[in-house]
C-alpha cells in the first residue's frame, strides 16, 4: 500500500503541472471472476462490480487528497467483465487492478480557474477539435497487488 500511495502522489504532482491542465484522470477498477465470500468483505462490497468501483474511488481519494481537483477525476468499474488474462478456479491476480487513463478534459465549467500553479486553466476545446484519447491498453499488473486494492 505505501508504494501504491507514493506512486499515486507522484501522478498527482504531474496532474498539477500546467502542461496537464487540459487533461483529466479516468480511473477504472476491475476484479477477477471469483465471487466475494468473506462476510466482512461482502458487507462492504456486495458484488464484484461494487468492489471494482470502490477500488477506483480509493485511488480517486488519494489523488484528491494530493490536491488534484475532483472536477478532473472520473471513477468507473467494470467488475469481472474485462479480464486481461484468463481466470482460473481462484481467479487471476492480474485481473484485480485499477487503470488510470489521462484523457482530454471534457469539463469546461466553473471551479477550475487557477487550479494549476496559480494559473488560469485554458478553456476546454470542443470535442471535434480535441485529439481522440489513445485506445485503452491495460498495463501489466504487478506480481503483488497492494492490499488497498484487494
Amino acid at each position: 500500500q505505501p508504494k501504491a500511495i507514493a506512486a499515486l502522489q507522484k501522478l498527482a504532482e504531474i496532474l498539477r503541472l500546467p502542461a496537464a491542465a487540459g487533461y483529466e484522470a479516468r480511473i477504472v477498477g476491475h476484479t477477477d471472476n471469483v465471487r466475494i465470500a468473506r462476510p466482512e468483505t461482502l458487507a462492504k462490497h456486495p458484488t464484484n462490480w461494487h468492489l471494482s468501483v470502490h477500488r477506483s474511488i480509493a485511488v480517486k481519494d488519494v489523488l484528491e487528497k494530493a490536491s488534484v481537483q475532483p472536477q478532473r477525476l472520473e471513477v468507473a468499474g467494470h467488475g469481472e467483465f474485462r479480464p486481461v488474462v484468463p481466470n482460473g478456479p481462484k481467479g487471476a491476480e492480474a485481473n484485480r487492478r485499477v487503470e488510470i487513463f489521462l484523457v482530454p478534459s471534457t469539463y469546461g465549467g466553473a471551479g477550475l480557474a487557477g487550479d494549476v500553479a496559480g494559473e488560469s486553466r485554458p478553456a476546454a476545446k470542443p470535442a471535434a477539435a480535441r485529439p481522440a484519447a489513445a485506445p485503452a491498453r491495460p498495463a501489466a499488473a504487478p506480481a503483488e497487488a497492494p492490499e488497498l486494492y484487494k
